[in-house]
């Protein structure tokens, strides 16, 4: 696991660039799905944060349209676990899906094919139902079909990513999760 950050949380990879240059789908690649572990200095839990390095495929901006929600992986051939489906927030209840970090302020614009950080495991926000929220502490949370978190806790045949940290019946609004994204896929025989 590294722990030397090639960009720092808050920022992206083309913030470190020169002034006119464009990123494209190849230009940081190395670093595309590689995790980094770092400390929580966020939300005073002391608790370790594994992020990882992923690629938007389209300019976004962090508005309250988007801040908050998880996104999907783009399934295009090498993207899934490498570049986020920016184009609309996770669509399926249930599936797998990514939080931006929170160190990302609400406003904040990406480029097209720039590199951020989403947050695998440790503390972050993430934005309840827009209708109907009732959540308990520690239900294990799914996501939504408009990238909020789901309205109730995880059924047998979701894909949990994490639990929340306080109960909330509260909608549309950021609350603590404790991330635990398992990226794995289970091969059956």
């Amino acid at each position: 696991m590294n722990s030397c950050l090639p960009f720092p949380r808050g920022t992206s990879m083309a913030d470190l660039t020169r002034a006119g240059i464009t990123p494209t789908a190849t230009m940081w690649d190395r670093i595309l799905g590689q995790k980094y572990e770092v400390q929580d200095d966020k939300h005073s839990t002391g608790l370790p944060v594994i992020l990882m390095a992923v690629q938007v495929e389209a300019a976004l901006t962090l508005d309250t349209t988007y801040y908050g929600l998880l996104y999907a992986f783009d399934t295009d051939s090498k993207d899934w676990g490498r570049q986020l489906s920016t184009a609309q927030a996770s669509n399926t209840t249930g599936a797998l899906a990514v939080p931006i970090d929170d160190h990302y302020k609400l406003g904040r614009a990406f480029l097209e094919m720039d590199i951020i950080w989403v947050i695998l495991k440790g503390p972050g926000y993430a934005t309840t139902a827009a209708a109907d929220c009732s959540l308990t502490a520690h239900d294990p949370i799914i996501s939504g079909a408009t990238g909020r978190l789901y309205k109730t806790q995880a059924a047998a045949t979701h894909t949990v990513l994490g639990t929340i940290d306080a109960t909330t019946t509260t909608e549309d609004q950021n609350v603590l999760v404790f991330w635990d994204i398992d990226l794995k896929k289970e091969v059956s025989s």
